[in-house]
């Protein structure tokens, strides 16, 4: 068994409509920080299975907003 620790940023864009007339639509974009942990393990050769926790962060101007993912998976390596 092998843990890991992972963190990132990268930007998205997210489309917005008015709530008021004339109903106008825009797109804003947000920076997203992220960062987690986990543990893989390798269950055969070129197999292994893996869970990690995500924590994901962001500010759409008045708010900040966060995530917290948990995911589990397999890997397969060719």
């Amino acid at each position: 068994m092998t843990p890991f620790i992972l963190g990132g940023a990268g930007a998205f864009r997210e489309k917005v409509k008015s709530q008021i007339e004339p109903f106008d639509t825009w797109y804003e974009t947000h920076l997203v920080k992220n960062a987690g942990a986990g543990l893989k393990w390798f269950a055969a050769n070129g197999i292994a299975l893996r869970i990690e926790y995500r924590f994901i962060f962001y500010n759409d101007g008045n708010n900040n907003i966060t995530h917290h993912k948990i995911y589990i998976g397999i890997s397969i390596f060719l």
